[in-house]
């Protein structure tokens, strides 16, 4: 269940405009939540959306996910993302979010989301509890 939401406008570092390939300060929709399983904080999601590629407006009042919205609410839809995993100390700012201690492993998922015809939507920032989610990755080997 969600039990933290704030979304706000803002604009892009210089860094999230490198990754996203924008100019420096476009406009970037931030959705920041919080999730628990019961009692315990379990998940913190940073999302940031090129505003000009969703309605902010509508976003921003969305409950839902952003990924939700996407896949439901956007034209084109949401089509993937592209994640790469990390095993990381929290940070403070994380660590308060979750409840945990400052530098207590956890997952963090970097994705950069595309749309059906591959233009970038945005990027998101996923901290994960390992004591309450397990994640398994499945390798395949294409024929050539």
């Amino acid at each position: 269940q969600v039990i933290d939401r704030q979304a706000n406008v803002v604009p892009a570092s210089p860094e999230m405009a490198k990754c996203l390939n924008v100019e420096p300060d476009v406009k970037l929709v931030c959705i920041q939540v919080v999730e628990a399983i019961g009692e315990i904080p379990c998940m913190y999601f940073e999302d940031y959306l090129i505003e000009d590629r969703v309605s902010a407006k509508s976003i921003l009042s969305y409950k839902g996910s952003s990924l939700t919205y996407m896949i439901e609410q956007r034209q084109p839809p949401l089509s993937y993302a592209r994640s790469k995993i990390f095993a990381i100390g929290a940070s403070k700012e994380i660590a308060d979010r979750l409840a945990v201690e400052e530098g207590q492993p956890i997952l963090q998922l970097v994705e950069t989301y595309y749309d059906a015809v591959g233009e970038v939507l945005g990027m998101a920032f996923t901290y994960t509890l390992t004591d309450q989610f397990y994640f398994y990755v499945t390798r395949r080997v294409f024929p050539h």
